[in-house]
């Protein structure tokens, strides 16, 4: 498959230049676990959604 020569580079070559790409995936998983933590709850009725 070619390369899209109208795209530049993604957003992860960014953080990784700046050193922050392992911060922002540590972030991310953390709100993708509290989120899908949110849901199960909801879904047994542990707490109501906000």
């Amino acid at each position: 498959m070619k390369k899209n020569p109208h795209i530049g580079s993604s957003l992860d070559d960014l953080f990784e230049e700046e050193g922050t790409l392992e911060e922002i995936n540590l972030i991310a998983t953390k709100r993708v676990i509290a989120w899908q933590i949110s849901k199960a709850m909801n879904k047994t009725k542990l707490c109501e959604e906000k």
